[in-house]
């Protein structure tokens, strides 16, 4: 018996949706439904979905979730949970209805749901306080890379899921036979009496007859067996060679001097911090960025730590110079988390890099060796840093950022209570993380003289960027001759010994060698847990640890 069961329905106006009820995890009903066509206006929106099954089973929506949304005219990829109703998660928008008399109306239409059966975002009367209400919010809109939803693009009130929705059911029976589910409607819009279809499964062909068993070839003949070659005539007795004179035992070479590591390049990570008070509401604004070099690049993590409650407390720039105006370009930026029309979105999306093509490409890199400068048509500071990254434009981002918006910065804590009055823009939640192209000999102490900049105007609030206090460790390196793990008189320094930093993790993030004194130091480290890992040169081993009284 199969397993899964699949539902169609079209109409001659270009609707068109499929649904797929499978088993799983033998007591569990997943149910994919799709719309395949693009939609042109928010009534060609797919969200609701009704069918009967025999027998009744007592079922529970148990997850809800969609793979790509279309939020504020952007594609935003990401895995999110859409439900199930009860379970306190953010966004809640998909719901589960059941009853054994009919799904019935919400009386302002004559339609009714006679299946007892449904999922549905907009509301229907049917899905108690949820799905929107009546809205079509996070219903499926189809392809969103359909040239029929360019009408879409001006509608950032809503978000809509991009062609499908998973849902998985529990309750049914270890005999649950898929073929008990029919009567299958999709439903469009916010209202009963918008477009539906019914939804019909093909019957599968029978199986085929099988053909018949060919009739086998006969044996073939053997090859007759082949003629042996005659036995090979056996070589007689090498003479076999004078034992070889041994050479002489080679003289050892001396332990090798080992080789110098590099010059130290300095710390890989470079960390600053910024507060100040926005004028206007008295609202209170710190941020942070991280540069750290992973991987050959520096990532530059981007903090804003306050949570906004006005777009003028949006963190949308930060700015920053570099000693030997170095050539860089931005490679990524993503973000983990957005806030959308009054949700919040948990979901990995792609918010760059300048001309790369991608879908959102809101954050842009600029660098200017003579300063960034500002806007013609408004005041504040301009930007006398050599580098930047934006997502409002300020004239300094060429055709990047949404212009002057603050599309898609950053409002630091979505849970903060500062945010309800946040609404009409897709907004990032605490932070973006930059990937940018350096040279091989790039030293993280260059960067310097960092800005933060809010809002959409560089009249707006703005405050230099800090280091915070630092520390230091380092010691000393000596060749133990006796072995019992403690400096003695006339113990030498051993040079050029390799000394890795790692941070708590226990990854490498500095590396240095000791001096001709054997001394080693790492230097302008924040605060935190580290350890230190010493590579023994050749010739050298380790002798006991943590001996002596020191």
């Amino acid at each position: 018996m199969s397993d899964t069961k699949t539902f169609t329905g079209s109409d001659a106006n270009g609707l068109e949706a499929i649904v797929s009820f499978e088993i799983v995890n033998s007591n569990q009903l997943q149910v994919t439904l799709t719309n395949l066509n693009g939609a042109s206006v928010p009534s060609d929106s797919l969200v609701g979905l009704f069918w009967d099954i025999t027998g009744d089973p007592n079922l529970s929506l148990t997850s809800a979730t969609a793979d790509s949304l279309f939020s504020g005219g952007k594609q935003v990829d990401g895995t999110v949970n859409l439900g199930p109703n009860g379970q306190g998660n953010t966004l809640n928008e998909w719901r589960f209805a059941y009853d054994s008399n009919g799904l019935g109306g919400d009386g302002s239409t004559s339609e009714q749901v006679s299946q007892t059966y449904g999922l549905g975002t907009a509301g229907y009367g049917i899905f108690d306080g949820g799905g929107g209400g009546q809205q079509q919010e996070y219903g499926i809109i189809g392809d969103i890379n359909n040239d029929a939803n360019p009408q879409f693009k001006g509608k950032k009130a809503n978000t809509y899921v991009n062609d499908t929705v998973v849902f998985v059911l529990d309750g049914i029976s270890a005999d649950f036979d898929i073929n008990s589910i029919s009567n299958v409607r999709f439903q469009y819009g916010t209202s009963l009496s918008q477009p539906s279809l019914i939804g019909t499964t093909s019957t599968p062909d029978p199986d085929p007859t099988p053909d018949p068993d060919p009739t086998p070839d006969p044996d073939p003949t053997p090859d007759p067996d082949p003629t042996p070659d005659p036995d090979p005539t056996p070589d007689p007795d090498p003479t076999p060679d004078p034992d070889p004179t041994p050479d002489p035992d080679p003289t050892p070479d001396p332990d090798p001097t080992p080789n110098p590591d590099p010059t130290p390049h300095g710390n890989q990570l470079s960390t600053f911090e910024g507060s100040g008070i926005d004028p206007e509401n008295n609202n209170p604004l710190a941020a942070n960025v991280t540069f750290e070099i992973v991987d050959g690049e520096l990532q530059v993590t981007l903090t804003n730590l306050n949570g906004a409650s006005v777009p003028s407390d949006s963190l949308v720039s930060v700015f920053w110079d570099m000693s030997g105006d170095p050539s860089v370009s931005l490679i990524s930026a993503t973000a983990e988390s957005l806030f959308s029309a009054g949700e919040q979105i948990n979901a990995t999306v792609n918010l760059g890099p300048n001309g790369e093509g991608t879908e959102l490409n809101e954050w842009r890199l600029a660098h200017n060796s003579h300063g960034l400068g500002g806007e013609t048509n408004e005041g504040g500071s301009p930007v006398t840093q050599t580098y930047g990254l934006g997502t409002a434009g300020y004239d300094i981002f060429d055709g990047g950022g949404g212009g002057q918006q603050q599309e898609y910065g950053i409002i630091g804590d979505i849970n903060n209570d500062a945010n309800p009055q946040i609404s009409g823009n897709t907004y990032v939640n605490d932070t973006v993380v930059f990937r940018l192209s350096i040279p091989d000999n790039f030293d993280i102490t260059s960067i310097s003289n960092v800005r933060f900049q809010y809002g959409t105007s560089l009249s707006q609030p703005s405050f230099p960027g800090e280091k915070p206090d630092t520390a230091s460790l380092g010691n000393y390196v000596w060749e133990d001759s006796n072995g019992d793990g403690v400096q003695n008189d006339g113990e030498t320094a051993i040079a050029n010994v390799t000394v890795n930093l790692l941070d708590g993790n226990g990854n490498v993030i500095d590396s240095t060698t000791t001096d001709e004194n054997g001394l080693y130091s790492f230097t302008s480290l924040t605060p935190g847990d580290y350890q230190v890992q010493f590579v023994p040169p050749a010739g050298y081993e380790f002798t006991q640890a943590n001996q002596g009284d020191d």
